[in-house]
């Protein structure tokens, strides 16, 4: 890495890292589409610097214990009231590895 552009070696750094954390690959085909996250083989590492939400995700699977869905309401442009999901991850307790 010592001779590559800096996109390949954050690419490089967060692929690893992700490794290091436990994740697979979301693909090992360089060839193909970029699927934009840094554990995606790719010959286009600037299209892949960093995680995604399918490894954020993998991630909560992995090492948190509680989660609890949502709905929360908020205004958005003005008076208009939209409803929007969202995950709220809760620790009741140290994270453990669930494997």
């Amino acid at each position: 890495l010592k001779n590559s552009n800096l996109d390949h070696r954050r690419y490089t750094m967060c692929h690893e890292i992700g490794h290091g954390f436990g994740l697979p690959h979301t693909d090992e085909n360089p060839y193909n589409s970029n699927l934009g996250n840094c554990l995606d083989y790719t010959d286009d590492p600037d299209q892949n610097l960093h995680p995604g939400e399918v490894n954020f995700n993998k991630l909560r699977n992995m090492y948190l214990t509680n989660t609890e869905r949502r709905v929360e309401k908020r205004y958005v442009r003005g008076n208009e009231e939209e409803e929007i999901e969202e995950e709220r991850i809760i620790i009741t307790r140290t994270l453990e590895y669930r494997g």
